[in-house]
């Protein structure tokens, strides 16, 4: 129950369309992103796949709670983070959700952003992000 009211806080404190949210957690659609939070036996992962991405250098992704690069049998990069539910609040999910936004950007500007410009950025300025000055919210 816990997890589901903390979703709930996050698509009204974000303004994101209720349609996102479900009973097995959250699915956001932001720019070229999708965005999905689940949460099994308390622990709440969050996850955007990205395709086929050449992987650099991890060290921006070390902050706590620490982003994760895996990729499957088809070469397909998968960026995911694990926390506990207990160690989380809407604000920690919020940042966390901007970090993981954030990094994915980062990681596809190489490919994706090569090819085509985005018309609409995923991430936009309004909401500070403790530790690292860039202010930042989600639109969906």
């Amino acid at each position: 129950m816990m997890f589901h009211a903390m979703l709930s806080t996050l698509v009204r404190q974000l303004s994101l369309p209720q349609e996102c949210l479900h009973e097995e957690g959250l699915d956001l659609q932001a720019g070229p992103f999708s965005l999905h939070i689940r949460e099994r036996d308390q622990l709440v992962t969050l996850f955007i796949p990205l395709g086929d991405i050449q992987t650099p250098s991890l060290a921006a992704m070390a902050d706590w709670p620490v982003l994760q690069l895996s990729r499957d049998s088809e070469q397909s990069t998968l960026l995911w983070c694990r926390e506990w539910l207990d160690k989380l609040d809407v604000e920690l999910l919020i940042e966390l959700v901007s970090r993981m936004l954030h990094q994915a950007e980062a990681l596809t500007q190489g490919t994706a952003l090569a090819a085509t410009e985005l018309s609409e950025p995923a991430i936009e300025p309004a909401v500070s992000r403790q530790n690292c000055g860039i202010p930042t919210t989600i639109r969906a």
